[in-house]
Parts: C-alpha cells; structure tokens; sequence
C-alpha cells in the first residue's frame, strides 16, 4: 500500500522550532537589559551616598577647621551670659577673667566652642554632637554605632562613614575622631597628646537621599523598560524572520525531494512503453494495425512524459518566482474520466481476463456506501490513521475494501465513508507498496 510523503507544515508539530531561537534571543536581551538595570541603580546609589558623604564629610570639616582656629589661639574669651556660662570640666582659675573695666570673660576652649556650635546648627535634618567613650560631659557618651568606630580608630583625623548600614534607622552617619591636643589637656587630665578621646559626629536625615534614589530607580526603570521592549521586538523579530526564511528553505527542500521521488516513480510507466513500443515496431513481423496501434500508444507515452517535464519546468519556475501562465482550454468531465480508464488497453490486459468475468460498478462514494450498508457490507479502508488496525486481524466474509491511488491515497471524503482503516504490515527496510502490490496482497486475504 502506497503511503503519499506528506511534508509538514511550518505551523504544525514543530512549529516550536520557528520560536525557539527567537525566545532564547529576547530572554537573553531581558537578561542582559536587566544587568544594566541593576549596574545603573547601584552606580546611582553609590553616586548619591557619595554626595551624602561629602555634605556630611564637608560640615565636619568646617567644624574642625573652626576647632583647630580655636586651639592655635589657646582658646577665646566671650563675654559671660545665660549663652556663655563657665565651663565647669576646665581648672576652676581658668574658667573667667576678670577685666580692667569689671567685666567677667568666659573662655571658650575648643571642646566647649564645638558642643555649642553644635548645638546652634542650623542645617535642615542636620544633627552634630561630640562624642566620647568616656566623656567627662555624661550628655556626650557615644551610642552604640559609635562605640563600634572609636572602638576600631587608632588615629586623630579618620573619617567613618556609614549609609546603607544606618538606613533603618533613618539617618546617614559620619564620624571623625579626635586625638588629645595641648589645648585639651586642661580638661582631660591624666591624658596626653594623642590619645583618642572622641570624635565628632554628624548625621542628616535619610528621606531626602531614599526619595532621590526612588526617583532615580522610576527613571530608569521606564528607560531600561523602553529599551528591553525595544531589544525584544528587534531582536525578536529578526531572529524569528531568519528562523522562518531558515524552515522556508528546509520546506522548500523537503518538498522538492518529495516531487521528485514522485516524479521519478511516475516517469518510468511512460518510459517503459516507449521502450516496450519501440521494440514492437521494429520487429519485422509486425503488422500495420499493430504498427499503428504501438504509435498510438508511443505518442501517448511520449504525450504523459512531455507533461511531466513540463511540471519539472513549472516547479523550478516556480522556486525562482518567474512563473509564467499560459492560457488552454479543457473539458473538465473529459480530464476526470481519463484519470482511471478501466478499459484502457493496459488496464484490459493487466486483468488477464479477470475484468470479462466480474461485474463493475460506476457510482459516487456516498451511493456505493449507501449500497454496502443496506447490504450490511462493513467498507474498510487502506490508509494510515491513529485508528488503523492489521490488515491480517479483520474479518473479510463480508467486507468491500476502498484503495487510493499511489500518490495521494483516499481522499477525505472516503475515509470519512469508511467504518475502518486497514493497514498491511512493512518490514523495516521495506519503503511501501504500490497501488497493485496492496491490492493483491489485501485480495489474497480476502480470498483464503
């Protein structure tokens, strides 16, 4: 039984071919767009904890650089008011001084001057301390962030500064240590230069660096969205247009092989009654009806294979896109009835005499179904189909069998006509039967 090559489509069982690389090349362009993302938040995080940082390390700066003015002076005197009260850490003898005039001055050393300007910031969110482990002023003690810095510093003048690590508290936190001076022994006694003793620490609040970086992030997000949308269409559509045109060229040669395997099975018929007409006419002993008999029948040969060649020569016009129609007219009745021509000289001849001694019906498919079933005749079919059985399990005392032909099998509507599709067993290095082949062997069933 002959099985027809059936190519598949682009758009059936393997369609996820055409996908595939499409969809691995947008996942890598999201991948990639996303990388991109994340590598531009970070640099803009790490761009506004920079600014944070310098605010912080600038305020702090100013603030020593004022402490170190002080220091090089010995301190300053300002005049004694509810602002300026004695410092009660410093020696009792150099806490006032007393002038010509009966005014008393205060003397403002270092430590004392930062803890007020300190306290006289004026910078929104800004918050400024001196801090200590062990502070003489109890208002001074460090907290726990702190504690861990001074703990960790071994010199006067290093800078600490902390941003993701503080944000659950709200703020972002410098601290700069200080060592004991000259001007600092006064207070501190039982100290000397060098030592550490503290640092001043600065804070600002978070809310305006997290509202930035927010900001920040809805930017780029919209622009790296934009472009990952962008990438997938591009890239997707590209890839999915090679991928098309790639399975298109695969179509186009799985089809070609086809026609020609086609194509090379029907050409030897006419072919070999060339041959065969040939050897006929030129026997000496061949009589002229028989002359003109194997002449009919070599123009006929010469007529199906001049047909063939032309279908060689409308494919290949047909890949190179030239197609070029031509204008004929033909009797469509005429063209169906010389498809199957069971009286053709052949076809009488290959019966043995087996087409004089059974009768032959003409008839639609619907009508001959109709007859076999009002019969009570099962009509099986030779075709391949998720329901086919072997052709050896059916029963055959009462069966009509429909065979196609060789090159497109039964047609749709006679399979839906048929109550059961048979199939003859292949061996593995058998291809198929043809037409003939299948129908003696299924006959043969039939009969024992």
């Amino acid at each position: 039984m002959s099985d027809p090559v059936r190519v598949p489509p682009s758009g059936g069982p393997g369609h996820w071919r055409r996908w595939l690389l499409p969809v691995l090349a947008s996942a890598a362009w999201l991948v990639l767009t996303f990388c991109l993302y994340r590598h531009a938040v970070q640099g803009e995080q790490a761009h506004l904890l920079e600014l944070c940082h310098t605010r912080l390390a600038a305020t702090a700066h100013q603030l020593m650089d004022a402490r170190d003015w002080n220091a090089g002076h010995g301190g300053v005197y300002v005049p004694l008011s509810a602002y300026g009260e004695p410092n009660p850490w410093l020696p009792e003898k150099d806490r006032t001084l007393q002038t010509a005039d009966g005014r008393t001055l205060v003397l403002m050393n270092p430590a004392y001057m930062s803890r007020q300007m300190a306290e006289r910031l004026t910078e929104p969110g800004f918050r400024l301390a001196i801090v200590g482990q062990a502070p003489l002023r109890p208002g001074n003690r460090a907290d726990d962030w702190e504690r861990r810095i001074l703990a960790t510093a071994t010199q006067g003048g290093q800078v600490f500064f902390s941003g993701e690590d503080c944000l659950p508290q709200g703020r972002l936190r410098l601290l700069r240590t200080l060592a004991a001076q000259e001007s600092c022994l006064r207070c501190h006694q039982g100290h000397k230069e060098g030592d550490m003793l503290g640092g001043i620490s600065i804070s600002m609040d978070a809310a305006a660096y997290v509202r930035d970086l927010e900001r920040k992030q809805r930017e780029l997000g919209l622009l790296y969205g934009l472009l990952a949308l962008t990438g997938v269409l591009a890239v997707g559509g590209i890839t999915s247009n090679l991928t098309l045109r790639r399975l298109q060229a695969e179509e186009k040669s799985r089809l070609k092989s086809a026609f020609m395997g086609r194509l090379s099975h029907d050409m030897r018929t006419p072919l070999a009654a060339m041959l065969g007409m040939s050897d006929l006419l030129d026997r000496q002993d061949c009589g002229t009806e028989q002359r003109h008999t194997a002449l009919a029948y070599l123009r006929r040969a010469c007529g199906a294979l001049l047909e063939m060649v032309d279908d060689i020569t409308d494919h290949a016009s047909l890949e190179q896109g030239d197609v070029r129609l031509r204008c004929r007219t033909f009797d469509l009745p005429a063209c169906l009835r010389a498809c199957a021509d069971l009286y053709n000289p052949k076809t009488v001849r290959a019966t043995m005499g087996a087409l004089f001694r059974r009768p032959v019906w003409r008839c639609a498919p619907a009508q001959a179904k109709a007859l076999l079933s009002a019969a009570g005749i099962p009509l099986w079919g030779a075709a391949l189909r998720c329901d086919t059985v072997d052709a050896r399990q059916v029963d055959y005392t009462r069966a009509a069998v429909a065979i196609g032909s060789e090159g497109r099998g039964l047609s749709e509507e006679v399979l839906a006509l048929c109550d059961q599709t048979i199939r003859l067993p292949m061996s593995e290095r058998c291809e198929s039967l043809n037409a003939a082949v299948a129908a003696a062997v299924l006959l043969w069933e039939m009969y024992r």
